[in-house]
């Protein structure tokens, strides 16, 4: 085979290797135009609930390569998260033209804190998680609102107030003193209460009444 030959034929398969490589490369940038995105969006009818409410939702699926509603996906999964990032609950909302409605109902001994609603499709896990619907919620139980390291302790449940006076004005380290309390209903009025006084160790320091 003259040099001239092999010069051809090296220069012919040169070609067809940058044909298959451009043709590849149009191949996947067809893909990646083809390739549906969704996302999720969830509207909620407020953001604060309290133990044994219903947690009502609309849920909106978007083609968002168009910003459409999406058909691609006819079942949502939604689920109920609590602080420590458990799935307490979930549903299987079916999405009708890229549309479904939804809800929960919460637990009547539910504890206050932030939870979480997640929703996403069987496809969109096929990308991980970074794609999916997240919308946080306050969940408040008022057996739960008792602040008591304040010096006015507001008893939200039994609509009391309690004022605590430390003789003099103010209390010292490790020198005993004597406390006194008022105690007021929802009425404006003195009532009779009785409590007990921890140390920050948790120990029991003394009662009242």
């Amino acid at each position: 085979m003259t040099i001239f030959n092999q010069l051809i034929m090296l220069t012919a398969l040169c070609s067809t290797h940058s044909f298959e490589t451009i043709l590849n490369s149009q191949s996947h940038q067809t893909n990646d135009s083809l390739r549906i995105v969704e996302k999720v969006y969830l509207h909620l009818d407020r953001d604060n609930y309290y133990p044994g409410d219903d947690i009502w939702f609309k849920a909106y699926l978007i083609d968002a390569s168009g910003r459409l509603l999406s058909t691609h996906s006819s079942n949502l999964h939604v689920e109920l998260i609590s602080p420590d990032l458990k799935i307490i609950d979930s549903r299987i909302v079916r999405l009708i033209d890229g549309l479904g409605n939804g809800d929960f109902r919460l637990d009547e001994k539910l504890q206050s804190g932030r939870y979480q609603l997640r929703a996403y499709t069987n496809y969109m896990r096929n990308f991980g998680d970074q794609l999916f619907f997240n919308k946080d919620i306050t969940v408040i139980n008022s057996s739960d609102a008792v602040n008591a390291f304040s010096d006015s302790v507001n008893l939200i449940k039994n609509k009391l107030e309690i004022n605590f006076f430390p003789e003099g004005g103010s209390l010292v380290d490790n020198v005993p003193s004597l406390i006194a309390f008022k105690a007021i209903n929802a009425h404006g009025t003195g009532c009779d209460v009785t409590g007990k006084i921890y140390s920050s160790t948790g120990e029991l320091v003394t009662t009242f009444k």
